[in-house]
């Protein structure tokens, strides 16, 4: 760094810097002050408003134009961020903590707009925030948000103000969870075997996995599986996206060594993509006659 003469180059230290592009900008350059102890964990809002961080695993929050730094906890001392993310249409911030000291592990939703807590649904009083691996997952539109356990699905409803524990549990693990575009249903994988969470990739003591789809009903308080869309499989699957067929695409196969070789790889020589059959309300019945379930469609990778 060296804006008129005053260089860090080879000094030791940790704080914020602003880079740009734009040769002329006056904005790069030094964008924080020292570390209590270190910078991590970078997340920008939606709009670029703010800047969700650690230092030193504690949860802050920067607004950017003022270069403000808060701790979202400030009256709590012993506070692990384990993860946290955007709405991607407001600026709340959901997430996961660890209080050092009881090992206790709590959800959060901070608005970053009010610099207040929200509770939306009373859910701090529901949810018994120790889950395995409990992960903060926004739908598109933001209008609702799911905590994914290591056997459970909890869901916040932001528009409708409700909370709703264990919307859905499963026997094994989840492995990954993919909203809808219109969050009116979602897709998750049910792992078989060794206990993983959703950047975890891989066969070791693996036994099978099932994607399961459910679909909200007209109130929004209930879910209901679509076993037409469900696929059990004794090999790897990776959830990829809804499409506008209401089908979900992934990929299936057997994965030939524990990590990815390299920064690239050739999935076609292990993997097959599929598009799961119809949902049950677009399949056509032939009276007198009980229906065949429909076999997924391969995709040619």
């Amino acid at each position: 760094y060296n804006e008129n003469d005053k260089s860090l180059i080879g000094e030791k230290t940790n704080r914020i810097f602003k880079l740009s592009l734009d040769e002329n900008a006056k904005e790069s350059g030094v964008f924080s002050e020292e570390a209590k102890t270190w910078y991590q964990n970078f997340k920008i809002s939606r709009d670029g408003k703010y800047l969700a961080l650690t230092d030193g695993m504690v949860p802050c929050i920067m607004k950017l134009e003022t270069k403000e730094l808060k701790e979202i906890f400030a009256e709590r001392k012993g506070i692990t961020l384990l993860e946290c993310e955007w709405s991607p249409t407001q600026n709340l911030l959901a997430g996961m903590i660890l209080d050092d000291n009881t090992s206790e592990r709590y959800a959060f939703i901070y608005d970053a707009d009010k610099k207040i807590m929200l509770d939306i649904g009373n859910f701090s009083k529901l949810f018994e925030a120790n889950y395995l691996y409990a992960t903060p997952i926004w739908a598109p539109k933001g209008n609702k948000l799911a905590f994914i356990s290591a056997k459970g699905i909890h869901l916040i409803d932001i528009t409708n103000n409700q909370a709703k524990p264990n919307l859905v549990t499963v026997e094994g693990e989840i492995g990954e969870f993919l909203w809808s575009e219109n969050a009116n249903s979602f897709a998750f994988l049910e792992v078989k075997g060794q206990t993983r969470n959703q950047y975890h990739f891989d066969d070791f003591d693996f036994r099978g996995s099932v994607l399961h789809r459910y679909r909200f009903n007209d109130s929004m308080t209930q879910v209901t599986e679509d076993y037409a869309q469900q696929i059990k499989s004794r090999h790897t699957i990776k959830l990829i996206t809804f499409t506008n067929t209401d089908q979900i695409m992934y990929l299936e196969g057997k994965l030939v060594a524990p990590e990815v070789p390299g920064t690239f790889w050739d999935l076609s020589k292990s993997f097959n993509a599929f598009l799961t059959p119809l949902p049950t309300n677009k399949l056509k019945k032939e009276s007198g006659t009980e229906q065949e379930k429909v076999k997924p469609q391969q995709l040619p990778m």
